[in-house]
């Protein structure tokens, strides 16, 4: 065999320089006859088959290479024989597991006949495993961007950056805009969008492309000859140079703003020309708003009088009295039908009786009271509209009762007889328990009380009028039914209007934090694969031993902890599908807690369950409700184990019906580490977390949240340092319970 190969190696008349070259070259090097045997290798090629380079000669390529007994059908080195030209292919070696770019070039004698080919395989792996990678990268990017309930294009310039071509075009774009992604792929954005420069976005894009730098175009009205809409952009550039537009059509958004504000401008229409006086003040007594009935009936303008303490209109009698109840009102709810008198600029004295409504916060704290004062000055004054009724108090279509020190019933008229029928006696007989202590105080404070009550659908306000040299008191009625529905309905109407307005707000503040996580998560992504992948292509080239491997696997495991943070703020960004079904509760608790045990064992946390077998059903999604529940399992075990206690701790979860048999009621409690009260309102935000910087990033509360809400159900938490946490779920159940 070293026979038939020495007349081609005179041929060759291979230099010792060429010999040194031929050695070193990376790339796996060889020489085969045209019986497919072996004349030459280089130390690359050696070393891949674990050969010598002298061992390797006179053996056939496809009985070293492919461990086979014959050529493979596409063996490049037949078709150089045949053509006798070099040929390309790309091979992939089973053994190895591995990808090679292969030529043969021919070798001729000196009659032009081809007598061997040499071989140049070069190792392709890698570069295959990152076209592989790139070519996934852009398959997630291709679906996040159709999938987003944004609308977003793909751009690329054209003219140097003077008008830009659509490359992409996701789904819900196509449903703001009104247009089919085949009918603007290829064509100018402007061409498509004719009103795009005047709307201003052309500048952005402009900018963008230039600079690199991502933009914000605000929110704008776009209309052209076809379509017109409120839009918000966010404008980026990719690492190919191209553009990505993301955006929301706010239309309807608008729409419920301007709604609100003419619902706001008809309250206020009301709340100002409300024939009766209405006032804010703040915990300090201060006058934070008034309707300008109220600025009127004193005399002053509405201006005037915000910012004045209360007691500055006050007589010295109705400051006394409130220097001595408001700081006690924090404990009530409302003090109703309090008589007192207002000093009008012209220093005429003005009798009211007042309805007073405490405000607190979202936190319970008393921030302040509402008012409605009723001017009862035209009426001659209660004093003597009062003795008007008692001295014709058969005749009163309301009651009036006389009753002494004791208790006893003296005196009460036709329209008070409902009342002593409630009550269960008779005239001479003894009231109610309750009423004689009534009678008694209000003798003692020598002061008349204002009591409301209610029978049949009349609500009747009561007058204690005290008389302490005979020892009784006269009980004079009064309907304000239609007053108080007429407080009622404002009441309700106002706090309507402070929800929708507060749900305004969260959904922005939602939308917005939407948009940014999904802009974050997308703009991490491509550079988080490149880096690890290229960090996992050096640990493949470096031995066992090398001391970088700690440092490149540290790279690798901080990568993925990324692409965890990354998946669950695309979680938090989409909106995702909602599918309902008729589901027990324990499924996705059980199922919750399979994933878990693991960990929770690990950590030497016990689960104690107690979860009736007849739970009613509810309906909802089995998977989202899954991962809620494994969301504040998971924050359990974290509290538990931030407390280093090898004795582990414990998780309960408990299932009941509500009182109401409306709702299952779910309860999670742990032993960990607690909340400080501070911070146990903030928990559900998004981004709050009290864990260290590599604990978390924040989410899983607000999507338990999100989750919670979407069924139609609530989530709150009690808490406290040191002493556990525990979330209490009411879901609402498939059918009422009996």
């Amino acid at each position: 065999m070293k026979e038939k190969a020495d007349p081609i190696l005179t041929e060759w008349k291979l230099s010792e320089w060429f010999s040194a070259a031929f050695d070193h070259i990376p790339d796996l090097v060889s020489i085969c006859d045209s019986d497919y045997r072996i004349v030459k290798v280089n130390k690359a090629f050696a070393d891949a088959v674990k050969m010598l380079p002298d061992e390797a000669i006179g053996k056939t390529c496809y009985e070293l290479l492919h461990k086979t007994d014959k050529p493979p059908l596409n063996c490049p080195h037949k078709q150089t024989l045949k053509k006798k030209e070099t040929v390309r292919v790309e091979i992939f070696e089973p053994q190895s597991g591995s990808y090679f770019e292969v030529s043969t070039s021919p070798i001729s004698n000196g009659k032009g006949e081809v007598i061997a080919s040499i071989h140049i395989a070069r190792d392709i792996t890698e570069r295959r495993k990152v076209e592989k990678a790139l070519q996934e990268s852009e398959t997630r990017f291709r679906e996040l961007i159709n999938n987003m309930s944004s609308g977003a294009a793909v751009y690329e310039a054209t003219a140097d950056g003077e008008d830009f071509v659509f490359r992409d075009f996701n789904r819900a774009g196509e449903n703001i805009d009104s247009i089919k992604k085949e009918n603007v792929i290829g064509k100018k954005v402007t061409e498509v969008f004719p009103g795009v420069s005047e709307f201003g976005l052309l500048d952005v894009f402009q900018r963008v492309w230039k600079t690199g730098k991502p933009q914000h175009h605000p929110v704008a009205l776009y209309k052209d000859n076809r379509i017109a809409g409120w839009r918000e952009n966010y404008v980026y550039k990719l690492l190919s140079g191209e553009i990505v537009a993301v955006y929301d059509d706010i239309t309807e958004r608008k729409k419920l703003d301007k709604a609100l504000k003419e619902s706001e401008q008809k309250f206020r229409d009301l709340y100002d020309n409300a024939p009766d006086m209405y006032y804010s003040i703040d915990k300090d007594g201060t006058i934070i708003d008034c309707n300008r009935t109220f600025g009127k009936m004193l005399g002053y303008k509405r201006e005037d009088v915000i910012g004045k303490h209360l007691t500055t209109f006050f007589t010295k009698r109705s400051k006394k009295l409130f220097e001595e109840i408001f700081p006690k009102i924090t404990v009530d709810s409302a003090l109703l039908n309090l008589g007192r008198e207002f000093v009008r600029k012209d220093g005429r004295v003005l009798n009211v009786i007042l309805n007073i409504y405490v405000e607190r916060n979202r936190k319970g704290d008393f921030v302040g009271t509402r008012a409605i004062a009723r001017d009862v000055t035209g009426l001659k004054g209660i004093k003597e509209e009062l003795k008007s009724i008692a001295r014709f108090p058969s005749e009163s279509p309301y009651p009036v009762l006389r009753i002494d020190k004791d208790g006893y019933i003296l005196y009460c008229n036709e329209a008070g007889k409902p009342m002593l029928d409630k009550w269960e006696c008779k005239v001479g007989e003894r009231a109610p328990r309750t009423w004689r202590k009534i009678i008694k105080d209000t003798l003692g404070a020598d002061a008349k009380k204002h009591i409301q009550i209610k029978y049949s659908d009349t609500i009747i306000l009561l007058t204690v009028v005290p008389f302490t040299g005979p020892g009784y008191v006269n009980l004079y009625g009064q309907d304000v039914t239609s007053i108080k529905i007429a407080e009622e309905e404002l009441s309700a109407a106002y706090q309507e209007l402070k929800d929708t307005q507060e749900q305004l707000i969260q959904s922005g503040k939602m939308a917005a934090m939407g948009q940014l996580a999904a802009g974050i998560s997308h703009e991490l992504n491509q550079p988080l694969t490149g880096i690890k992948g290229f960090a996992q292509a050096v640990l493949m080239d470096l031995d066992d031993d090398n001391p970088l491997r700690t440092d490149l696997n540290k790279i690798v495991e901080q990568a993925d902890r990324m692409d965890k943070i990354i998946r669950h703020v695309r979680f938090f960004a989409r909106k995702s599908d909602f599918f309902k079904e008729d589901i027990d509760i324990s499924r996705p608790i059980e199922d919750a807690l399979m994933l878990l045990n693991e960990q929770l064992r690990l950590h030497n946390i016990k689960v104690k369950k107690s979860l009736p077998r007849r739970l009613p059903g509810i309906r909802g999604d089995h998977n989202q409700l899954e991962q809620a529940f494994i969301n504040i399992i998971t924050n359990a075990k974290d509290a538990i184990d931030s407390l280093n206690d090898p004795g582990g701790g414990v998780i309960k979860i408990k299932g009941a019906v509500s009182k109401d048999k409306k709702h299952v009621e779910l309860t999670f409690s742990d032993t960990g580490c607690g909340i400080a009260k501070a911070e146990a309102t903030s928990i559900f935000n998004p981004f709050f977390t009290t864990k260290s910087p590599d604990g978390g990033m924040g989410l899983g509360l607000s999507i338990v949240y999100r989750i919670v809400e979407n069924h139609g159900g609530s989530i709150d938490a009690q808490s406290q340092a040191g002493m556990g946490t525990t979330f209490k779920i009411m879901l609402p159940v498939n059918q009422p319970v009996q």
